[in-house]
């Protein structure tokens, strides 16, 4: 039996090169490289089986039993010729590790040596060894819970999106569609995630993590780097304006959803992208943020109520942001396309802001003269914004993100603080007192 195997690995090896040689239209470097080691493996351990080894018999038999397992685990899809296929070999192998027991046994039993090479027997050993380590360590591997394949958003784990929300990597609203994780054993060694907003790629380096994003409708160019294999991950380059970001993606190949990731992120990528953004691609450099803000005829600074446009006023009124007989003091967009992307603003009678959320648009207003407190920051996360806390009754509060050039935030906060203070009244100035005293004993 020993010799059968020998026979047909050498035929299959033979017929390997022939169909390299060829050329074949459809030829496949990983399937063609893939059969070469288990026709290597097969031949290797057939001729140490021949030489009375049976750990080589052994590791026969596992790679014989690998196919009908892998169909049985729904990771290849096998035809009936398989399945014959291998269960024939898987026969002739338990017969031939059969009778290489009862070879070592009658040796004992007669005081005869085993023949044939001993150092081809032992070098066996050693490498079917080494082999069946691996093979525990790939078993290991898929009892921890992590898949080598890609996931859809769906079946994420409650587990990997708690992960993925505690490190920033999924903002609230932001919608999960496709996971691939990297690592053996966690998901903190690596991975690549595609949401409805960002890809975002992290890995394990020196001991720490790291990571970069990349927003879609930011994305120029996407590179293929590696095919991919049965083996090795395919590597995808993913590249914004100017090089500015870029991030490699590997992912697995298993089944078609690495296409799938691919082509949803170009598809939401296409669809996201303005014509300033694409401009910047074109002349391959970073994008510059407050060309594309000045061009949409938005300030980056403070700017009175007397230089906001008709076309910004009208839709403040729309919205009901401006009422009536409403005064603007001054006017804050944080946003690069459009006003409606984010903003602040102080009039004679609120102060407040709005914001973009899962889609949907988000504000809030304190009315002047029922601001209960106004909080300066004691830190700044941006060196060209400060974030200021101003808080009504019962607890309500909102965040503004203010410039901090020359200045311009604190004076618009100080600005409200005195037109507050002047606005409020004794029974005001009791509601936010008894306010203040009821969130301290909440917090008790």
């Amino acid at each position: 039996m020993a010799t059968f195997f020998i026979v047909v690995s050498i035929i299959g090896a033979v017929a390997n090169l022939i169909r390299l040689a060829g050329g074949q239209s459809g030829f496949d470097s990983s399937e063609m490289f893939g059969l070469a080691i288990l026709l290597s493996g097969i031949l290797l351990s057939a001729l140490a089986a021949w030489q009375g080894s049976r750990i080589a018999g052994f590791l026969l038999l596992v790679f014989f039993a690998i196919t009908p397992v892998s169909g049985a685990m729904g990771w290849v899809e096998l035809r009936a010729t398989d399945w014959v296929r291998a269960g024939l070999y898987i026969s002739l192998t338990v017969w031939m590790l059969s009778n290489s027991f009862r070879y070592h046994k009658l040796s004992r039993k007669t005081a005869q040596p085993i023949g044939g090479v001993t150092w081809l027997r032992w070098g066996a050993k050693l490498i079917a060894t080494a082999q069946l380590l691996f093979i525990a360590f790939g078993v290991s591997v898929l009892t921890v819970g992590l898949s080598t394949s890609i996931i859809k958003g769906a079946e994420v784990s409650e587990e990997h999106l708690l992960w993925l929300t505690e490190q920033g990597y999924l903002m609230k609203g932001e919608r999960p569609l496709y996971l691939n994780l990297d690592g053996a054993f966690s998901i903190a060694d690596g991975g690549s995630l595609l949401t409805d907003l960002y890809v975002v790629g992290w890995w394990q380096e020196d001991g720490e993590q790291s990571s970069v994003w990349i927003k879609l409708g930011e994305i120029c160019e996407v590179k293929d780097v590696q095919e991919g294999n049965a083996i090795e991950p395919a590597i995808v380059s993913v590249h914004s304006p100017g090089d500015e970001s870029s991030i490699q993606l590997w992912l697995s190949i298993e089944g078609d959803l690495h296409q799938r990731f691919l082509s949803r992120m170009k598809a939401i990528n296409g669809r996201k992208m303005r014509p300033e953004i694409q401009a910047f691609c074109d002349q391959d450099r970073a994008i510059d943020w407050d060309e594309i803000a000045e061009a949409n005829g938005i300030s980056r600074n403070i700017i009175p109520g007397s230089n906001v446009t008709d076309a910004q006023r009208a839709w403040l009124e729309e919205q009901g942001f401006l009422l009536e007989q409403e005064e603007i003091l001054q006017f804050y967009s944080s946003g690069n396309f459009a006003i409606s992307e984010g903003g602040a603003m102080l009039t004679n009678e609120y102060i407040g802001g709005w914001w973009e959320s899962s889609g949907e648009l988000r504000a809030w207003w304190g009315k002047i003269g029922e601001i209960c407190d106004f909080s300066f920051p004691e830190i700044i996360e941006d060196e060209s914004k400060a974030h200021y806390r101003i808080t009504i009754k019962d607890g309500d509060w909102l965040d503004l993100s203010l410039p901090t050039k020359n200045e311009q935030g604190a004076q618009m906060v100080k600005l409200a603080i005195e037109m507050n203070t002047r606005a409020q009244t004794d029974e005001h100035r009791a509601v936010c007192q008894a306010s203040q005293e009821t969130v301290e004993e909440e917090r008790d």
